[in-house]
């Protein structure tokens, strides 16, 4: 499994196909050549043209970038990216500056920080109209007052996704306080 997933891959034939057509389609003169090259795979593939290999390519790993961490060897604070530094083992994240190790104990904090500050902006987030952005003033409102529906500001789906990521990086990395907090926040959103 790896780190930061956000979903299971496709096929390998259509992720070959998204990730070359993507690359492929950053020259301008080429975009009706691309076209027609994508049309060709995909009827070798046997599959529409139309469907999963339309979209265009999109990193498999969310990047969860950890802000100013600081190296206990050399004190150079950098941003870590635990999702794909370069590490030596599990957890084992190495400074780009020194090339020692992180405190690996450390990091475990500042993703379980992480975790409590998504958990609080999600608890205390401010429900809003579609329509005309008014805010919800009480609970017992469910259409605003030019009737349009309400909807929170962060996505339960977004919250989903990261949750998901950082469950990716418990057992890859041995974060077991990471997991336990992970597994305390599950029931939030239903």
């Amino acid at each position: 499994d790896v780190p930061g997933r956000r979903a299971p891959p496709d096929s390998v034939e259509v992720e070959f196909v998204r990730a070359l057509t993507t690359v492929l389609s950053l020259e301008d003169a080429l975009k009706e050549e691309v076209l027609t090259l994508r049309d060709r795979m995909c009827q070798r593939l046997k599959m529409s043209a139309f469907g999963a290999a339309s979209g265009g390519f999109e990193s498999p790993c969310f990047p969860l970038i950890l802000r100013d961490v600081s190296c206990p060897w050399c004190c150079v604070a950098s941003h870590v990216d635990v999702t794909s530094h370069p590490a030596r083992g599990p957890g084992l994240w190495v400074c780009q500056n020194c090339e020692r190790l992180y405190d690996k104990d450390a990091v475990q904090a500042l993703l379980v920080g992480l975790l409590e500050t998504l958990a609080q902006a999600w608890q205390s987030q401010e429900i809003h109209c579609k329509k005309c952005r008014r805010l919800r003033t009480t609970h017992l409102q469910t259409f605003c007052e030019c009737f349009g529906r309400f909807e929170s500001r962060f996505s339960a789906a977004d919250f989903k996704m990261v949750l998901q990521v950082l469950r990716s990086l418990i057992v890859p990395h041995d974060l077991p306080w990471l997991g336990e907090m992970v597994s305390c926040y599950d029931h939030i959103v239903c």
